[in-house]
């Protein structure tokens, strides 16, 4: 299973501050099938992928270990089907409006039974793109950053949920999100 590292400081810090942790956590993990985090800076969620491990990326020692943030969050990949290892399946998942960062560690266990529904914006093959999918398409619908989490959790999809009648599709155990509004600034939802 894929590893995650979300971590929320009280004033901006640098990468590096984390960067230790992250690759200690890759070290004894098994997500050494790519990695990447996102952070948030001037209101906009910006990220850093690599399908390589985080220890062989110039990136950390570089500009990467220079950016400050009081927020990021760390994906370490370990994917479900091998086949998945590319760049377009690497997480953090941002938004094109880059104000959210999604990640996910665990099985889409129906993924193939929603993939043809999002088979246009799919850039990956990876299942967790399709809860991505389906987390903005939530947004999209009005539902706030957290709430669309949960629903993307626990719903089979935009418009196939009945109340009282919600079923899991699969995604176990931790879907983790990053917003600017949702995790500390003023008036977030």
């Amino acid at each position: 299973m894929c590893e995650v590292l979300a971590v929320k400081w009280p004033e901006p810090r640098p990468f590096s501050v984390l960067a230790g942790w992250a690759a200690t956590m890759e070290y004894y993990g098994s997500g050494r099938f790519g990695w990447g985090v996102a952070w948030v800076a001037d209101g906009r969620v910006q990220a850093h992928l690599d399908t390589g491990q985080m220890a062989d990326d110039d990136a950390v020692g570089g500009d990467l270990g220079a950016v400050e943030s009081d927020r990021f969050l760390v994906h370490f990949r370990r994917p479900t089907l091998l086949s998945t290892i590319q760049l377009a399946d690497t997480q953090p998942f941002v938004t094109r409006e880059n104000n959210l960062a999604f990640v996910h560690n665990g099985l889409f266990k129906e993924r193939d039974t929603y993939r043809p529904e999002y088979a246009g914006r799919l850039r990956g093959s990876a299942d967790s793109e399709i809860g991505f999918c389906m987390l903005q398409d939530f947004i999209d619908d009005g539902v706030s950053a957290s709430d669309a989490l949960a629903c993307t959790y626990v719903e089979r999809g935009r418009g196939r949920h009945k109340p009282g009648h919600a079923s899991r599709i699969g995604f176990w155990p931790c879907l983790t999100l990053l917003k600017s509004v949702v995790l500390g600034a003023p008036g977030g939802n």
